[in-house]
């Protein structure tokens, strides 16, 4: 197979190199069967690939969102440094001032954690659907060693990584709220709901991560 010098070899360029690989599928060594579960094997590494790319994205969102939340409550905590300096009086105010703006925050971040566990609910559901439909295909073992280049996905190791980092931001993030005293009863409802909208998430996190896992070592074994 000749390449121009010029071509670049990069994920921008997969379908195209997906498609001249499939258009040379019968110079391989491989019988016709092997040749219709690869292009099966193929098929479902696309859809897979297409539903990683989006989910990606919200999990790129959700540790923006957490990286904002941090800024935001540092700038709280900068208030409050300046708040001391007041007189007594102008100090309670500016207190209980600051107490509603990070209330406020960790309401904006929960609701923010519901968004997510819906849509990571949803993309978790395609992506599983997907990879046990390929499960099935290769039987969960594959001899063909032509075959076997195709099984595993190489995002899945980077998108591994970026569900291992959400997870530890927000798992950081979760225990620097419930360190806060519960200044007022809507204070305390507000770590209550972060609390449990985290757990809801990280579970949720936790299981993908665990699956696509088992989808690695599938195919290593």
């Amino acid at each position: 197979m000749d390449f121009p010098l010029n071509n670049k070899l990069n994920i921008e360029n997969k379908d195209e190199i997906e498609s001249i690989a499939l258009s040379h599928l019968i110079q391989l060594d491989i019988n016709g069967q092997s040749k219709n579960r690869l292009n099966s094997i193929m098929e479902y590494n696309s859809e897979i690939n297409y539903v990683l790319r989006d989910f990606n994205e919200t999990i790129l969102n959700l540790t923006n969102y957490i990286e904002h939340y941090t800024n935001r409550t540092n700038e709280i905590g900068e208030e409050g440094k300046k708040a001391i300096r007041l007189p007594n009086q102008m100090q309670i105010k500016a207190r209980e001032k600051l107490i509603e703006k990070y209330r406020v925050q960790i309401n904006a971040l929960s609701n923010r954690f519901k968004s997510e566990i819906n849509m990571s609910n949803d993309y978790f559901g395609e992506i599983k659907g997907l990879m046990l439909n390929k499960r099935e295909i290769v039987n969960k073992k594959i001899e063909d060693k032509i075959l076997e280049s195709f099984l595993i996905i190489p995002q899945y190791d980077e998108f591994y990584k970026k569900l291992e980092y959400a997870i530890f931001s927000m798992k950081t993030m979760n225990i620097s709220i419930q360190e806060h005293p519960s200044y007022n009863s809507n204070f305390r409802k507000a770590k209550q709901n972060s609390k449990s909208n985290f757990h809801k998430l990280t579970k949720l996190l936790n299981d993908i991560k665990e699956f696509i896992n088992q989808e690695i070592t599938t195919y290593n074994n």
